[in-house]
């Protein structure tokens, strides 16, 4: 997605991807931190570059972790995600360097600029971490691997 873009089909929201472009660094079940749950890492097209992302929604910010960069936002409403499934979304970006997410700032308008990737928190590289739960849950469980990551994971 870029900077502004919002979508909108019959009064429900899509669930945007939030990179300009997307090259995954790890993914689901990755082989370190990923190991058992079905987050992704994303950079961009230049190794090392600081790229923004964006609001994939409406969305408000739940939790904040700033030692690591980490923000956990939250669909204001029920959105349309790519399966098909029309729900509320939740979900962590963490590794950003230029963090300024507040918990309780509502509403980050779907297209505005949540962060930037980053190195901040245990990162190998310039990249943003992110796991999306298609639900309200905002729980996490630390699975038999020892990775933490949400309950209602899609």
């Amino acid at each position: 997605m870029y900077k502004g873009q919002k979508s909108v089909r019959g009064g429900i929201q899509d669930f945007l991807c939030p990179f300009t472009d997307m090259y995954i660094t790890q993914g689901s079940n990755g082989g370190y931190s990923h190991k058992g749950i079905m987050a992704n890492d994303v950079r961009g097209v230049n190794v090392g570059e600081r790229y923004p992302y964006y609001a994939p929604c409406d969305l408000k910010c739940i939790k904040v972790y700033p030692d690591s960069g980490q923000s956990m936002w939250q669909s204001l409403e029920k959105v349309r995600f790519a399966n098909g499934r029309v729900d509320y979304a939740t979900f962590m970006t963490v590794h950003d360097d230029s963090f300024d997410a507040v918990a309780g700032k509502t509403c980050v308008p779907q297209g505005s600029q949540l962060g930037n990737m980053g190195t901040k928190g245990n990162a190998t590289g310039v990249h943003c971490h992110i796991e999306v739960s298609q639900s309200k849950d905002t729980s996490w469980t630390k699975n038999g691997y020892g990775v933490w990551h949400f309950n209602n994971e899609y």
